[in-house]
């Protein structure tokens, strides 16, 4: 049988003590006249005790103290290095982003975030923008790509603290603007950590400003132009501010400005503005939308807008394959120019030493339906008139062919990619396995990888995306999501050592940062 613990107090212990020293005191002093007065006292101060000590053990009293323990937990601390961050509205026009940067990196003594827990408990520190990722020491000097989420952010240090081994989450520092644009909402996460008995504690960096956004988007993210044919791109500017908005709006075609013109937006309306252009050859071009407004209020991550324009042409595309055998690549390749109208795909494939096959044209069945090329031709050596070149589009070949014919195809390429600006793929072959070193420098100066070096992934990886307009569309999927794509543990890939000028990394590996 269970009975339950009675309330303690020091207090009631205390009265129970004093109302039994009182009715001790009763009793003894009626009976002294009989006892002696030495003995008299004695024995009241053992009864006294006695009585004492009975209450005590009856009563089971204990002091409770709590105090944590270092080694039994771990803090997290969140740092917002978003574009918002780079927002100068601090004392001495220092941006948001300089002040989390110092604050990390404090030289004048203690950094603050040494400073937060005892000497035991290890503090982990991740910055975050779209993503969150440990940070590494190293100086925090540009924002993250990415539209901010504070959100995610929380969520994936709650999803880390649960799923992993190590000490548990004893709290959460999360230093921010507050501008959380995307993804999860913060209010529903910290939720999350109060029912989990998580403290989670805000340091709010910047100035309080007017609510409200001024934002520019295009109308369309994805534009289909036709090469000669003149379009209109529209692009609408939303002022959520209270009061009238005004500045300069700039629109790019790659880095070429095509139109600069100042704006006014009065407020709680959007306006549209519309830019003539002219598109350029086949292939795929980025605008670029720029707002910059007269007052330094709002969110800077929305004052840009990016749209992808494919420009097509009247008539086929032409490619030129190019191989030193016919492996699955190449037949995969002409299946799929054979399934597409706009694409006219000739193949020169090496056959063996001294032979070549060249397919051209397409075959079409009584039905209409493409079936192969229409026509085979045996050459015993690549072709060397620079217009046969030059009449495609763009040019696949393999490692293994461009290293046997390097001689040929050497000044061939220059004024294919130089001159006329066509695309040319280098693609690994299943069966030609060959290094990059074997190419000779003026080839390799055509590829925006210039140099490689086997690397081996002994730990998972997550792929980070780089900001780019090619992944605009693909914000809400697998690139973008709220777990990156990973490198699977032991894998061997060939990453760049050397990088040409005018080369664009599309994706990191996230820790070791290699292109």
């Amino acid at each position: 049988m269970e009975f339950s613990t009675p309330p303690f107090s020091p207090w009631l212990v205390l009265l129970v003590v004093l109302l039994g020293i009182w009715a001790l005191y009763q009793v003894l002093s009626r009976c002294a006249p009989v006892v002696i007065k030495r003995i008299h006292r004695t024995i009241i101060f053992l009864r006294v005790l006695a009585f004492v000590c009975l209450v005590l053990a009856v009563l089971d009293p204990f002091w409770r103290s709590s105090q944590p323990d270092p080694e039994a937990y771990r803090l997290a601390v969140l740092v917002d290095v978003s574009a918002s961050m780079e927002t100068r509205d601090l004392t001495d026009e220092r941006s948001r982003l300089e002040w989390v940067a110092e604050w990390l990196m404090s030289h004048e003594g203690t950094p603050a975030h040494e400073q937060l827990a005892a000497a035991g408990t290890p503090v982990d520190i991740h910055l975050f923008s779209s993503a969150s990722q440990p940070w590494d020491g190293s100086p925090v000097g540009k924002p993250l790509p990415g539209q901010t989420s504070i959100g995610n952010a929380l969520r994936e240090i709650q999803t880390v603290s649960n799923s992993e081994s190590h000490r548990p989450l004893g709290g959460v520092l999360l230093l921010s603007d507050g501008a959380s644009i995307s993804g999860t909402s913060p209010a529903r996460i910290a939720g999350d950590f109060k029912q989990a008995d998580i403290p989670l504690s805000v340091i709010g960096v910047g100035q309080q400003v007017d609510s409200g956004d001024l934002s520019v988007e295009f109308s369309a993210t994805e534009l289909t132009l036709t090469e000669g044919e003149s379009a209109l791109l529209e692009i609408s500017l939303t002022n959520s501010f209270s009061s009238a908005e005004s500045g300069q709006m700039e629109v790019f075609r790659g880095s070429e400005l095509l139109e600069s013109r100042n704006v006014e937006v009065e407020a709680d309306t959007e306006a549209l503005i519309e830019i003539q252009v002219e598109p350029g050859s086949p292939g795929v071009e980025t605008f670029r939308a720029v707002y910059k407004p007269e007052s330094s209020r709002g969110n800077p991550s929305t004052n840009v807008s990016y749209s992808i324009a494919r420009i097509v042409r009247d008539g086929e595309y032409r490619f030129l394959l190019m191989s030193a055998r016919a492996d699955w690549e190449s037949r995969f390749l002409r299946l799929m120019a054979m399934e597409t109208a706009s694409v006219e795909m000739d193949s020169i494939i090496r056959i063996d030493e001294g032979r070549l096959i060249k397919l051209s044209g397409r075959e079409r069945e009584a039905t209409g339906k493409l079936s192969g090329p229409a026509n085979r031709e045996m050459l015993n050596a690549l072709p060397g008139d620079a217009d046969f070149y030059l009449s495609y589009d763009a040019i696949i070949l393999d490692k293994a062919i461009l290293i046997e014919e390097s001689e040929a195809l050497e000044s061939m390429l220059s004024e294919f990619s130089g001159t006329k600006g066509g695309g040319v793929l280098l693609y690994q072959g299943n069966d030609s396995i060959v290094e990059a070193s074997q190419l000779p420098s003026s080839v390799r100066e055509i590829f925006p990888a210039r140099d490689f070096k086997m690397n081996t992934f002994s730990l998972p990886e997550s792929l980070q995306v780089e900001t780019s307009p090619l992944f605009t569309d693909q914000w809400d999927g697998a690139l973008f999501s709220d777990s990156p794509p990973q490198i699977p543990e032991g894998s061997q890939l060939h990453v760049s050592t050397t990088l040409s000028r005018a080369a664009q990394v599309q994706a990191r590996s996230g820790r070791d940062d290699l292109p």
